[in-house]
């Protein structure tokens, strides 16, 4: 160790390098930790200090550890002390029940002695951290703490007791500790005067005793002309406060000290608390002149839009003039942020205080968002969506203009992130485009967009925007199913896995009427399919159309029945196993049982209420015919050259049929003469 602590220097800082100087025989933390604090220089005592969380890996030896930091606490220098009072708090609070039992049986008596013994010390604060923190899981003795509060001497320490204890305290020991924050401030001592703030804030029955005081204000100002800056902000804090619960409570004593809130706007020195509580006193009051001052100070101040969400609900309860001051102010910060900026995460914030302004505000803004940023830019501010739906009520031609000029703009960006392979990109823009189409009322040319981007090469953008086209199915079920049916002979396996997705979730969403109507009992033509992760995807789709047919169309069910055997002996195992699974579940529900046939029915009959599905209106769906080649059995987020064309805009890919009679009849299940294609694609897919 010797060696190792002539190499060990103060520039060694990173706890890696302290971690290759302990000696390889100790395996875990504690072992080390023990060893460091015996013969470790500072810099590795503090690095135990630090890392003290990773004791409670081998937690059945803290107790030990403990014990040692107590009694090191007492030959260590000052450095060290205050950070092994504070290891020894985040440790017991990181500690379970049985340890912490553990320690207060063997250890609590040399703990409440430590607290004792160095609670008037520069280490205070430290000490009330630790006995905060015993208390919370161990009886502990603040009796003889209590008696410093008729002591002269100690008034800082009597403070943190104050601070820690008030609410618990007899009615005689609070009367003692009102005293004795009365004195505090009257001595204005520095230490003391730092913290006071927080004592009496953190409790409102002490506040409300001294607002009664009609010296009590008086007391505050006197600490807001202190000549320690933190002194001042603290007294500017406590002087809002008292203001703002005296305003609660009724009381006029406050106006009178109406000149001290303009003098306090000379020391905001850019506090984010004290800007919120100076607006909020501001607007109890009708006098210009001082929200005029507020005004002048705020004006040459860089915005923080962050912060005006805050306040702004407050400014909207000043004077007319000087509110539309502030609100011409908010449009030029904003359009400076516009210019300067090089990232919009301001607009968050921006998108949270939106709808607390005013329509003449709402329009400015939106002109300014939409007039000075490039199109290009638009696509990086996803924010910008919610101040597209909260602006939604503006009737604004130009508005409306430049949003068609953004869709148009962002329906060509998005091929081109997708030739990229910038999937996220793809997604968020597909975000906006949805927004955009709300807004614009042009949702039927987003959905045939939608068609055309169900070939994109990321699985996850081809089922996002299946979840989206299976909520607008009962407006577009004649668009929406054949662009579905086709990958019934896709030669790609995911685009056949898509399919089954939207059939599971039609089942989930849609009655079994809809199911049939839409002829989506093809899908069957799936269960030999080749490859084991569709075989895998179609055990879920039997299960959810057993759920969705219960004891309809029997001879439907018979044929789930049957073709659910046979994944119970699939050669994969992985696809019994599911099957298994399913069967099981499938066993635990009692199909037959009246109560739940009663439930069932009714789901259905919900569900049927929901569609807005007219049988006048069907059309023939027919599957694709046309035969594919090769299978490209690439990754979900490669790019896939799908084998049918892509929409364009405002193209069907399936037209009405002309038929002679009115009611056209939907086509029955293909025969199993289809069987070639199943065998042509068998032979250019593997199953993996």
């Amino acid at each position: 160790m010797d060696s190792i602590n002539e190499r060990c220097t103060n520039s060694i800082k990173s706890n890696e390098e302290i971690e290759k100087l302990c000696t390889p025989e100790y395996n875990n933390f504690i072992d080390k930790a023990i060893y460091l604090l015996n013969n470790g220089q500072t810099f590795q005592k503090l690095f135990v200090c630090q890392n003290i969380n990773k004791a409670t890996e081998f937690d059945f030896y803290v107790p030990e550890l403990v014990a040692l930091i107590i009694n090191k606490i007492k030959t260590e220098e000052p450095s060290v002390i205050k950070e092994l009072i504070k290891a020894l708090s985040n440790l017991i609070i990181l500690l379970n029940e049985n340890i912490v039992n553990k320690i207060k049986e063997q250890l609590l008596k040399q703990l409440q002695d430590l607290c004792s013994n160095y609670f008037n010390s520069p280490f205070c604060d430290q000490i009330c951290e630790l006995m905060l923190t015993l208390s919370k899981y161990m009886e502990f003795d603040f009796d003889s703490y209590l008696l410093i509060l008729n002591e002269d001497s100690v008034r800082y320490e009597g403070l943190k007791i104050i601070e820690m204890r008030y609410s618990l305290m007899s009615n005689n020991q609070q009367a003692l500790s009102l005293k004795h924050v009365k004195q505090c401030i009257g001595r204005k001592n520095e230490r003391m005067c730092r913290i006071i703030d927080q004592v009496i804030l953190k409790h409102d029955k002490l506040l409300m005793i001294l607002i009664r005081d009609q010296d009590w204000l008086k007391n505050t100002i006197s600490l807001i002309s202190d000549f320690d800056k933190q002194v001042r902000i603290n007294g500017c804090k406590l002087f809002l406060n008292s203001w703002l619960k005296m305003e609660e409570q009724g009381y006029e004593g406050h106006l009178k000290f109406q000149d001290t809130l303009q003098d306090i706007i000379q020391f905001i020195d850019d506090d984010p608390k004290i800007i919120i509580l100076i607006v909020q006193c501001l607007s109890t009051i009708k006098t210009e002149s001082i929200q005029q001052a507020f005004m002048d100070y705020i004006r040459p101040q860089p915005i923080q839009i962050e912060l005006v969400k805050e306040y702004y609900q407050y400014i909207y309860l000043f004077d007319s003039k000087i509110r539309q001051q502030y609100d011409d102010f908010l449009i030029n910060q904003v359009s400076n942020l516009i210019d300067t900026s090089k990232e919009f995460s301001f607009l968050k914030h921006l998108s949270d205080l939106y709808c607390q302004l005013n329509e003449q505000t709402h329009q400015q803004l939106l002109g300014l968002l939409f007039g000075n940023l490039e199109l290009n830019q638009i696509f990086f501010i996803p924010y910008l969506l919610d101040i597209i739906n909260k602006g939604n009520r503006i009737k604004n031609k130009q508005f409306t203009i430049q949003l068609q000029k953004t869709f148009d703009f962002l329906k060509k960006s998005i091929l081109n992130y997708e030739l990229k392979g910038l999937w996220y990109e793809v997604e968020e823009t597909l975000n906006i485009l949805e927004c955009l189409a709300n807004n614009l009322n042009i949702k039927p040319e987003f959905n045939s967009l939608c068609f055309s981007y169900l070939s994109m090469g990321s699985q996850h953008i081809r089922k996002k925007i299946s979840i989206y086209l299976i909520d607008q199915i009962t407006e577009n079920y004649e668009k929406i199913v054949p662009q579905y049916l086709q990958y019934l002979n896709h030669t790609n396996y995911t685009y056949r896995i898509l399919l089954i997705d939207f059939c599971i979730q039609i089942c989930r969403k849609r009655s079994r009427n809809f199911f049939k109507q839409c002829n989506l009992i093809q899908v069957l033509q799936l269960q030999n399919d080749p490859v084991y992760i569709v075989r895998l995807k179609f055990v879920q789709l039997i299960y959810e159309m057993r759920l969705l047919f219960w004891n309809e169309e029997k001879e439907l069910v018979i044929k789930l029945q049957q073709i659910f055997q046979q994944f119970l002996i699939d050669k994969k195992s992985i696809v019994q196993q599911m099957a298994k699974d399913i069967n099981q579940k499938l066993q635990q529900i009692h199909f037959h049982h009246p109560e739940t046939i009663i439930k069932q029915e009714h789901a259905n009959n919900l569900k049927e209420n929901m569609e807005t599905f007219q049988p006048k209106h069907q059309i023939r769906l027919k599957t694709p015919t046309k035969n594919n080649t090769t299978a490209r059995l690439q990754t979900p987020t490669n790019k896939v050259s799908s084998q049918t064309p892509t929409l364009k805009k405002q193209q069907i890919l399936f037209p009405k049929p002309q038929t002679k009679s009115n009611c056209v009849q939907l086509p029955k299940v293909p025969p199993k003469s289809n069987i070639t294609k199943n065998q042509q694609f068998q032979k250019n897919s593997k199953d993996y």
